[in-house]
């Protein structure tokens, strides 16, 4: 489903009196992407603050030989299992929240979808012991947390993981999401 909108069409400010329901949307989504884009910047400085690792964690496709991969197909999985990228770690933080700000007009047109409750295709994860990785979707997932939706439609692929290795260490991003809204509304 290819997602397609006219940012020219629209100004910056906010509609007012009787707006067009998509343009309403469109400014929904929009600040949506602000709020998300300033909440990463402080959640960043926080976590260089606190010695917490800010980037997304990167699956590192060493750890993991080639054949031992196997479709586990199609679910529901919560947003908080996702703890990293296959190959986008640069463009989002470890809470998923946009590192830069080009990234909007793809971004505004996914949160559009899900304002507007259109059904968007599944992601496309890899497994990894308990963790998550995003081979497809990432901004999806962004827009998803930005939506506060819970879980995400995901077609999964298992990773098994080598004997003597241990699955890749994340730390869980709810608390620093949790503080953040608590000490920023």
């Amino acid at each position: 489903m290819e997602l397609s909108f006219n940012f020219y069409n629209f100004s910056q400010d906010p509609p007012r009196g009787n707006a067009a329901p998509e343009q309403v949307i469109f400014h929904k989504a929009n600040h949506l992407f602000k709020e998300a884009y300033q909440r990463g910047q402080i959640s960043r400085i926080w976590r260089k603050l606190t010695h917490r690792p800010c980037r997304l964690q990167s699956l590192d496709q060493q750890r993991c030989q080639a054949g031992d991969a196997s479709y586990s197909g199609s679910q529901e999985v919560p947003l908080v299992a996702i703890r990293g990228s296959e190959n986008r770690a640069a463009d989002f933080d470890a809470c998923f929240y946009p590192m830069r700000y080009d990234l909007r007009p793809r971004w505004v047109q996914v949160a559009m979808a899900y304002l507007q409750g259109r059904g968007l295709p599944a992601i496309e994860l890899i497994r990894v012991g308990e963790c998550y990785f995003v081979r497809d979707g990432h901004h999806r997932v962004s827009a998803a947390l930005a939506c506060q939706h819970v879980t995400i439609y995901a077609h999964v692929t298992t990773w098994q993981i080598p004997p003597g290795q241990h699955p890749p260490h994340t730390p869980t991003r709810q608390p620093a999401r949790l503080r953040l809204r608590t000490i920023f509304g």
